[in-house]
């Protein structure tokens, strides 16, 4: 699976630039977006909601199961704009 992860600013995409982003499925995918300094002490589920709140989805309910709560992530992600296939 490989995606195109955009930013976000003044709350909407910011389609400028975009990290290609490749993992095995919706789980290694969010493990490579964890790469980062602000994602070091978190959980993936707390990294997702995270940055799901950053967006303003900060309501959104993630499944309990780690594979469908990453993709329902994804989704999230996918339906504001801010990654498609790459």
């Amino acid at each position: 699976m490989k995606l195109k992860i955009y930013g976000w600013a003044k709350g909407r995409p910011v389609k400028t630039a975009c990290d290609i982003l490749q993992g095995d499925d919706a789980q290694g995918i969010v493990q490579a977006m964890m790469m980062t300094p602000f994602a070091a002490n978190l959980t993936p589920r707390e990294y997702m909601q995270r940055t799901l709140a950053g967006i303003g989805r900060g309501g959104a309910t993630l499944p309990q199961d780690a594979a469908a709560a990453a993709e329902a992530y994804l989704a999230a992600l996918a339906d504001a704009g801010l990654t498609e296939p790459a």
